[in-house]
């Protein structure tokens, strides 16, 4: 985020192309794939993904491509550890997500079939270094807290659904980046002293 706010100093939010790290044409799919990519590398055995893109067409938006790959993989690894957990030596069930694309954000709704959150721990999900996985050292708890700070920064959210005993669905909603939100973000920015 700090790397993105330093090259928005230098950016001109008028010109084509991208502006600082943001990218015009993030495409959806080389997302989702790269994320998951990520995923089947720490966890070779992990269930199938199926992806759904939007029907109109609505591939690409603008955004900042390591954010959503970011935010993606952790909910991916989250979904995986969900599924291999509560299927142990059953087939697995895949991790559906679905993406539903509109003229100001992109949502990913990811759904899994990994059980669900406990409903005596789902208050605390949101908070940071908790964990619902057994082995806790290997999950450290940050990745929903991180992926919402990651969501919100541009205006977007994160939220999730749970059904103890089934699964969850995660809603990433995330706002199109255009020249007026990065122009927003810089005004908020602090002024340094001295120019970039």
């Amino acid at each position: 985020i700090a790397e993105n706010q330093l090259a928005l100093r230098a950016a001109r939010l008028g010109t084509p192309g991208p502006i600082g790290s943001v990218r015009r044409d993030c495409d959806i799919r080389a997302l989702a794939e790269q994320a998951y990519t990520g995923v089947r590398t720490r966890f070779p055995g992990a269930p199938a993904l199926e992806l759904t893109l939007p029907a109109d067409g609505g591939q690409r938006f603008s955004y900042v491509p390591d954010h959503v790959v970011f935010m993606l993989q952790e909910l991916l690894t989250n979904a995986t550890t969900a599924v291999l957990r509560h299927h142990k030596d059953a087939p697995l069930p895949p991790i559906n997500v679905s993406v539903f694309h509109g003229p100001n954000s992109t949502t990913f709704k990811i759904s899994d079939m990994g059980g669900g959150i406990p409903e005596a721990a789902a208050p605390r999900a949101w908070d940071y270094a908790f964990s619902t996985a057994d082995d806790a050292g290997e999950h450290m708890g940050f990745g929903l807290p991180m992926v919402r700070m990651y969501a919100e920064y541009f205006g977007g959210s994160c939220t999730l659904q749970t059904l103890p005993g089934h699964g969850t669905e995660i809603f990433l909603n995330l706002r199109h980046v255009d020249a007026g939100s990065l122009a927003r973000l810089q005004s908020d920015m602090p002024t340094l002293p001295y120019a970039l």
